[in-house]
């Protein structure tokens, strides 16, 4: 069930407060050295997906939400709409932002090492 706690943001506001939280605006990429993939997307009832090896975590609610943390992830797959979460590869490590649409590839985190960790997301489904 989802019972996010709902935050209403402006982008700019957004931006500030990812920020003060201290992610970091760099995508992650071959060069930053870390291994996150790209793998197609299954169909799916949720809008926001997080899997962990045993565990799929299910989003459908617009707005801007702590989920987490979850950690171990596996895999992050957006279904409808668009969205931006927060990653780091290991808990207590500096958090990127990813943003990801449902045309896009799922964000294969396998490859990645330590304990993924997914905490925040902002839901545009």
């Amino acid at each position: 069930m989802n019972t996010p706690r709902r935050i209403v943001a402006t982008a700019s506001v957004l931006a500030a407060s990812l920020g003060f939280l201290g992610m970091t605006s760099s995508s992650a990429s071959a060069d930053d050295g870390v291994r996150v993939t790209k793998k197609a997307a299954a169909a799916s009832d949720c809008a926001f997906a997080v899997f962990t090896p045993g565990n799929k975590y299910c989003y459908n609610d617009a707005g801007s939400y702590d989920i987490g943390p979850i950690t171990g992830v596996s895999q992050v797959c957006v279904y409808s709409g668009w969205a931006v979460y927060a990653w780091a590869p290991n808990p207590g490590e500096p958090h990127q932002r990813k943003l990801q649409h449902a045309a896009d590839q799922c964000d294969d985190y396998t490859n990645v090492p330590g304990n993924t960790v997914v905490d925040w997301v902002e839901l545009h489904p």
